[in-house]
């Protein structure tokens, strides 16, 4: 008989366990931060990306890192720049308002073009929230 007791007194403490880390993970999902860049310039050999972040919940989030990877294409859709930047140790309050934020990206083929050859930009951002 305390076998059975301990038994459903262990199972108890794994549901539990289970409907808490079931909780944690539906309230992460809900922290919804995005990065959209608009605008993409070249100075010398970095790539700035120039963008905002947006707060899809009602509560603030603090954004901690940022990871884009990019592609920047001429006018006829040829992929000219390629890579991959961080941001990390941020420590960036969003709330209901957009807030701008520049990613610079160190690029060492980026000399080799300008700004106005940027002409369609395919970015894809990660946001990590506190």
């Amino acid at each position: 008989m305390k076998k059975l007791y301990r038994l459903t007194g262990i199972m108890f403490l794994l549901c539990l366990l289970c409907c808490s880390s079931f909780l944690s993970v539906t309230e992460a999902a809900d922290k919804e931060v995005s990065f959209k860049v608009t605008q993409v310039e070249l100075s010398g050999s970095k790539v700035l990306l120039h963008g905002n972040f947006k707060n899809e919940s009602e509560e603030f989030q603090k954004v901690r890192q940022l990871t884009v990877r990019y592609t920047l294409s001429d006018a006829d859709g040829y992929p000219l720049l390629v890579g991959s930047c961080r941001g990390s140790d941020l420590d960036i309050s969003v709330g209901s308002d957009k807030v701008p934020y520049t990613l610079t990206a160190e690029n060492i083929h980026a000399p080799e073009f300008s700004s106005s050859d940027i002409a369609v930009w395919k970015i894809s951002a990660h946001v990590e929230t506190e």
